[in-house]
């Protein structure tokens, strides 16, 4: 059995510019960062000891927007993990 951990980007600049988020490329705020590094500190201790050496067993998949990106590589610095960056995970157009 596989553990899935779905996370959302943090505060990013279009929160607080009041900006329709879908494929405008925002970066996440001061904030935001923080609360990314919190996001990466909890996942790390619930993950703690269960990570393999290695093995590919553990996958970091991310949209390429901006803000998703630094919520992803604040995690893979935290963990480890190499990220596997997805536009398909974009919100569709309509």
């Amino acid at each position: 059995m596989r553990n899935l951990y779905i996370v959302t980007h943090p505060e990013a600049t279009h929160h607080v510019e009041n900006i329709v988020g879908g494929w405008h490329d925002s970066a996440l705020t001061p904030r935001g960062v923080k609360d990314a590094g919190r996001i990466a500190a909890t996942l790390g201790d619930l993950l703690s000891g269960s990570l393999p050496d290695g093995d590919g067993g553990t996958l970091l998949i991310s949209s390429d927007l901006r803000r998703t990106r630094q919520t992803a590589e604040t995690i893979s610095d935290r963990l480890g993990l190499e990220i596997t960056f997805d536009p398909d995970l974009r919100e569709p157009l309509l």
